[in-house]
């Protein structure tokens, strides 16, 4: 169960959870393994799920190269839709954390889709976002490099779900020492917002993009998008809409871009215009 705003972060149930899939994008890869672990700070006992998933689809031999995982070693394994509800039951047990969480968290939410399953209410936490905030001088801010960087271990294959989890997990243990003593979940969030899906309160669901949107996840169509970046410039690009999120008070869409060959977040209101792509 989620803990309320006032409860101390040592008495918080934490779920730290990581996804392997068979590529970078949501809308068009699969989930091929599922691992999370279950934690409060500062004790030492935790509750561990790991699960390989039969994605129906084939793994590139470039992925495989990554996590090391086989079309033969998951042939035999549940489909995600069968996995679910036990994965769901899982992850509800606290406040969720994952690294890079936006990728982790637009591969649920993808996956619950074409399993007809409703995405249940997620407090959702960004490592990512809370390392780069309290820990300084690391050389890079993966995983990996934090983990080095910090003196811990992985326990066990980096880019595989379950040790990813475990080394988010440890992660968001070191830098809880960083932050001030007697903290609640509400004073954490003030350093670190949470990931959402869905829009923040406040912004109109009707709104023609949004409405352009919403369709184009459920049918799983492209669209061209003309975007002004941070840096002002105005760029127009395929992408295929994933999720509509957030962070903090920002919205933003979740699409495969074309252009990067990822995953990407746009801000809502840095977008100007959006079209299908020519037939």
């Amino acid at each position: 169960m989620i803990p309320t705003r006032e409860t101390p972060l040592t008495e918080c149930q934490f779920v730290a959870f990581d996804f392997e899939t068979t590529g970078l994008s949501a809308g068009l890869d699969r989930v091929i393994e599922a691992g999370a672990v279950n934690f409060v700070p500062g004790q030492a006992e935790r509750h561990y799920f790991s699960q390989l998933i039969q994605p129906e689809r084939d793994i590139p031999e470039k992925v495989i190269a990554i996590h090391g995982i086989t079309e033969a070693e998951v042939a035999d394994s549940p489909t995600f839709k069968a996995v679910a509800p036990q994965l769901l039951a899982f992850l509800e047990q606290g406040v969720l954390l994952a690294h890079h969480a936006a990728f982790d968290l637009a591969f649920l939410t993808c996956e619950l889709r074409l399993a007809e399953i409703e995405m249940p209410p997620l407090m959702v936490l960004d490592s990512f976002f809370l390392a780069r905030q309290l820990i300084a001088g690391a050389p890079s801010y993966g995983l990996g490099a934090l983990i080095a960087h910090l003196g811990l271990e992985m326990q066990g294959n980096a880019h595989r779900a379950l040790p990813d989890a475990v080394g988010c997990a440890d992660l968001f243990e070191a830098c809880l020492p960083h932050l001030p003593a007697g903290l609640t979940l509400g004073g954490l969030l003030s350093h670190c917002p949470q990931i959402r899906v869905g829009l923040p309160d406040g912004h109109d669901p009707t709104s023609p993009f949004v409405s352009q949107i919403l369709a184009a996840m459920e049918t799983q169509v492209n669209l061209i998008m003309t975007y002004r970046n941070g840096r002002g410039e105005e760029l127009e690009r395929e992408v295929r809409p994933l999720m509509l999120g957030g962070f903090g008070h920002f919205a933003y869409l979740e699409a495969f871009c074309a252009l990067r060959d990822a995953n990407r977040q746009f801000r809502l209101n840095r977008i100007l215009a959006l079209r299908p792509v020519a037939p």
